[in-house]
């Protein structure tokens, strides 16, 4: 069957008289009930799911002590079986789950919590008999971070001390969810940038750095580029050049909505500057620089217009159109570009 409905009324597909009762198979269902109403489809997996737990999810849900952990109620979606067309599931613990923590040993580790679905039908090793099922899978780690579970997703992290070392902690690591063109929450911002497949247009929020990001796969380098929120920051850093001492005065340096700015003073210690000459001030990190050379008319302390240009590897220069004898100091208020990767 490769055209499938639902829901549908029962017919008299045989005309003989009786109505008959229409069947469906899990895959059916899953295929035509979750695929439409959850996101997100790809290439790949043109009936998948963004596997996680619903959105707004409490990070309270895991709590752990030396000896048992603990999950309360929550639902979620997951695509983990290895068919492109096996459709996502739905799933919900309706009551409290719990489980043993291996003891502590000589030494820290960091134990994982995983969302794990099971399905025979899918192939997927599990036994004949054994029924469809998702359950919590605890995972002990041993120098680092176990490997997930096949067929899983994330849910937590419990991080346990040295034997004698006090009680262990959990590190909230749960994916979310999404519904069809919604925004996906993540944990971590390092998660999102990571994520694939992605859409064009797909929007996702970090948790982490509290802002919003797209996915712009027609951009000259496609990738997630922030739109809202808290912007991402960095430095400018000054320098030793040719015998010169520079540094920044409350500089800032920060990306949002497409746009990376850098404003604030660069200051420098007092030295001849020849007109037309071309000094190094300082740096900018590559991921902020712009995608190609730049250069800005800025305002100092000389009766001169300032040139500063700043490369794609993220050198800042000046060029003066006078000379001048003494400290800069030099506005880089308007030093503001297209993000790299944009163009």
């Amino acid at each position: 069957m490769s055209a499938r409905v639902w829901p549908a009324d029962s017919v008299d597909t045989d005309a003989d008289g009786v109505v008959d009762t229409p069947s469906f198979t899990g895959r059916w269902l899953r295929q035509t009930a979750l695929a439409a109403a959850t996101g997100v489809a790809s290439g790949s997996r043109p009936l998948g799911a963004a596997s996680g737990v619903r959105p707004g999810t409490p990070n309270t849900i895991v709590t752990a002590t030396s000896t048992t952990w603990t999950v309360t109620p929550f639902g979620g979606v997951i695509d983990g079986e290895s068919s492109a067309i096996a459709g996502a599931y739905g799933y919900a613990f309706d009551q409290n789950v719990t489980g043993s923590v291996t003891a502590a040993g000589g030494s820290a580790r960091t134990d994982r919590l995983d969302v794990q679905i099971s399905d025979h039908a899918e192939s997927d090793g599990t036994g004949a008999t054994t029924p469809p099922n998702v359950a919590i899978i605890y995972t002990a780690g041993g120098p680092g971070l176990a490997a997930a579970p096949a067929r899983s997703h994330a849910l937590a992290q419990i991080n346990v001390p040295a034997s004698g070392g006090g009680s262990p902690t959990v590190t909230w690591s749960a994916d979310y969810t999404v519904g069809a063109g919604g925004v996906r929450p993540f944990t971590l911002l390092t998660a999102l940038t990571s994520w694939t497949p992605a859409v064009e247009g797909q929007l996702a929020y970090a948790n982490d750095t509290d802002n919003l990001w797209i996915y712009v796969q027609g951009a000259p380098t496609p990738g997630w580029y922030h739109v809202a929120g808290r912007p991402l920051t960095s430095t400018f850093s000054g320098g030793t050049f040719g015998g010169v001492t520079y540094a920044g005065s409350g500089t800032h340096l920060e990306t949002r909505g497409g746009y990376t700015s850098l404003d604030g003073l660069a200051t420098s210690t007092s030295a001849g500057f020849v007109a037309a000459t071309t000094y190094q001030i300082g740096t900018i990190p590559t991921a902020f620089a712009p995608a190609a050379t730049t250069s800005f008319a800025c305002t100092s302390n000389v009766t001169a217009v300032a040139n500063v240009t700043i490369s794609s590897a993220g050198v800042v220069t000046i060029t003066l159109n006078v000379g001048f004898t003494g400290a800069l100091n030099l506005s880089l208020a308007g030093c503001t570009w297209r993000t790299k990767g944009l163009t």
